[in-house]
Parts: structure tokens; C-alpha cells; sequence
């Protein structure tokens, strides 16, 4: 159903995701949610079709998005880092570049990808380590990576 919705419903889908989270909020079933909804969006737009007449990785990536505008709530930003940490460092390391590129996408759409609760110092070398990540993107053998490095980190050079 995603990926055939146009931008503006995959839009008010990601908002409904959003308010899932807010209405868990304080219940014992946030974890579960987090977990069986929020992650199995991240799985499916790292490891979707990001090319060609199923989409579905750009259009779960727009779901996506709505919680990424929000990372600065009490809980968004902590919930991501958990979330997106062990997926998407392997995924920007994976052998295959349609992995890589979708990645590259998520990675950038979100960054900095640092919860709240760090000092300076973590803070400061957290933030190293995703500059370095971007470089190192920015170099990839696959072109597709290189293209979504380079747009994405035009956006984030916008955005600061």
C-alpha cells in the first residue's frame, strides 16, 4: 500500500506514526511499538526497491521523515538512536550499494543521529565518527551512493 500512495498521503501516514508514539507514550506497549512498527519501517526502507516502478524505500523513507522533523521531542530523539543504530551503521556498510544508497538517505535525512543524554565529549566524537561516515560515502564505489551522499548532504548543509 506505501509505495503507491503520493507524497502528501505518505506524509499524513508517517504523522499517524507519529501519533502512535505520542499516544504510547507512558504505556507498557511504547516498546512494542517501537519495536514492530517504527523498526520494520526502517528494515523496509533500508532493504526496499529504491529504483524502478516499485519505489517502495523512497516512499517509506517519506513516512520516515515525519518522525525525523520531530526528533527533537522528549522521546523521538532517543527512540531513533535506538532504533536506527544497529540497522543502519550495517547497512551503510552492507556489499550491496542499493542498500548502501537507501542508508545513505535515512543516515542524512536523520543526522546528527546523537541522543540527548550525551555529554560534550560523546557528543563531539559522535558527531566525528557521522562526519567521517559522510565522507566516506561521498567516496563510494557505487554511483548511487555518491549521488544520495551528495544530495543529502547538501540538505543537511541547508538545514545548519
Amino acid at each position: 500500500m506505501i509505495p503507491d500512495l503520493k507524497d502528501n498521503h505518505l506524509l499524513k501516514v508517517g504523522e499517524v506514526y507519529y501519533e502512535g508514539i505520542e499516544l504510547a507514550k507512558n504505556r507498557d506497549c511504547l516498546p512494542l511499538y517501537e519495536k514492530e512498527c517504527i523498526q520494520g519501517l526502517i528494515v523496509c526502507a533500508l532493504h526496499c526497491h529504491r529504483v524502478g516502478v516499485n519505489k517502495s524505500a523512497q516512499s517509506v523513507a517519506k513516512v520516515l521523515s515525519v518522525l525525523h522533523k520531530h526528533k527533537k521531542g522528549p522521546h523521538i530523539e532517543e527512540m531513533l538512536y535506538t532504533l536506527y543504530k544497529p540497522l543502519l551503521w550495517r547497512a551503510l556498510d552492507a556489499a550491496n550499494g542499493d542498500v548502501r544508497a537507501n542508508a545513505t538517505v535515512l543516515f542524512l535525512s536523520v543526522f546528527p543521529l546523537i541522543p540527548a543524554h550525551y555529554n560534550k565529549v560523546q557528543f563531539q566524537d559522535t558527531l566525528e565518527e557521522q562526519c567521517s561516515k559522510i565522507k566516506e560515502l561521498m567516496m563510494d564505489v557505487h554511483e548511487a551512493v555518491r549521488v544520495c551522499a551528495t544530495r543529502g548532504c547538501a540538505q543537511v548543509l541547508e538545514d545548519f
